[in-house]
């Protein structure tokens, strides 16, 4: 997953008035490593990107972390710029265990593009 992020955020146009990143990580509990409100310079954001922790295995609740990120990572309160497309990019390694067509539609619902 930090090689994909990593790659992800090299070949973007990163800054305050391009694309910026946020990583949100799930399992047993669903965390925000990297906010909208953190320096968003690609050196500052392949820093944050190294010092994540992977979180230990759990079942797969992609809904659940797809919720998290709408109600939470998104949110203008998180650093989410009004009026900007916010794009979802979900990496899982399982099936989801819970719903994910009621957050697929709470994402598109509130503007958000989910891959």
């Amino acid at each position: 997953m930090k090689r994909f992020v990593k790659a992800f955020i090299n070949k973007a146009n990163i800054g305050a008035t391009g694309i910026q990143v946020s990583v949100l990580q799930h399992g047993d509990t669903n965390t925000i490593d990297v906010s909208w409100r953190d320096l968003q310079t690609k050196t500052n954001l392949i820093h944050l990107v190294d010092r994540m922790q992977k979180k230990k295995a759990a079942p797969t609740r992609l809904g659940s972390a797809l919720r998290f990120a709408v109600r939470s990572a998104i949110s203008s309160t998180d650093g989410g710029r009004p009026g900007v497309a916010k794009i979802a990019v979900m990496i899982v390694t399982d099936r989801s265990q819970d719903d994910v067509e009621g957050a697929a539609h709470e994402a598109l619902t509130a503007g958000i593009s989910v891959f």
